[in-house]
């Protein structure tokens, strides 16, 4: 007999996410899956020297950019940043769903291509303040529970400034727990630079998470490759 299609748990959050954010006046992009190394890492203040950078940690391609350059699938969706916030200009706000690619060994918890969710708010004296409150709004809506207590984290990055480690507490089936879930930073003012944006006026944060994560967390997943095999029955069973 013929049954009724379903939806991936994929296709679920990212709807869902997106219904969030634009719920909020966000503008959602999507960007490309190939992209210059230009893009990928130096317009984020990546430099050429860094790991990220290496043939272990990403995928290039051999067609080439008008630099001469390897282009690479996107390690992030950083990569559209400078690119967005030039074309919407000052201020704005964004948003990122898309894959990204990694050379990563495939096993219950990592994957080579992955789903990454990235926001950008950009304007005039933004600061940490009120990522903290925003971000506890839109986690509790992603999560769909109230009470989601976060706690931020400094951590060292080269490229962002500063930069936090997000830890959220929250219903996790039976139990209220703290899961380490993304991560966040203020913009590089270099980065502005990159954009044509005087970083001395205006200021912005971004946070970076893991679509594939917050549906393991979610449904309680102990492999997400059940989210990418193909197996009807997984689906129909969610």
């Amino acid at each position: 007999p013929k049954q009724i299609g379903k939806l991936s748990l994929m296709n679920q959050m990212r709807r869902h996410v997106e219904d969030v954010f634009r719920s909020m006046w966000f503008h959602i992009a999507y960007g490309h899956h190939m992209v210059s190394q230009r893009e990928n890492f130096q317009s984020v203040n990546i430099p050429a020297s860094h790991p990220a950078t290496e043939m272990h940690d990403t995928l290039y391609i051999k067609d080439t950019d008008p630099e001469g350059k390897k282009y690479v699938l996107r390690t992030h969706t950083s990569a559209h940043q400078v690119e967005l916030i030039k074309k919407l200009w000052v201020p704005c706000k964004f948003v990122i769903p898309g894959k990204v690619y990694r050379n990563e060994k495939m096993d219950a918890s990592h994957d080579c291509v992955f789903w990454q969710l990235e926001w950008v708010v950009l304007d005039k004296n933004m600061s940490v303040g009120h990522f903290k409150s925003l971000m506890t709004t839109i986690l509790e809506w992603l999560l769909e529970q109230t009470g989601v207590e976060i706690r931020m984290r400094p951590a060292y990055f080269p490229f962002v400034e500063p930069w936090f480690e997000i830890d959220a507490k929250f219903q996790l089936g039976k139990k209220n727990e703290r899961v380490e879930l993304l991560g966040a930073w203020m913009i590089h003012p270099e980065v502005l630079k990159n954009a044509w944006v005087d970083p001395t006026v205006y200021s912005g944060f971004a946070f970076g998470i893991g679509l594939t994560r917050l549906i393991a967390l979610k449904h309680w997943l102990k492999d997400i490759r059940l989210l990418t095999n193909g197996d009807v029955r997984f689906v129909q069973s969610v």
